[in-house]
Parts: structure tokens; sequence; C-alpha cells
């Protein structure tokens, strides 16, 4: 189990590669 804060850490952190995504894909297109 999760402690609150580590899931909340874990959605920042997965928040991020995804607007890290979101940015290498426009900036490749």
């Amino acid at each position: 189990m999760f402690t609150p804060n580590l899931e909340v850490d874990i959605i920042k952190i997965v928040h991020k590669g995804l607007e890290y995504g979101m940015m290498q894909v426009i900036a490749e297109g």
C-alpha cells in the first residue's frame, strides 16, 4: 500500500512525464 504522500508524488512524476512527452511530440511534429 502507498502512503497518501507517496501517491501524490507518483501522480506528480507521471504528470511531468506526460507533459515532457507532449512537448517532445510537439517539438518533433
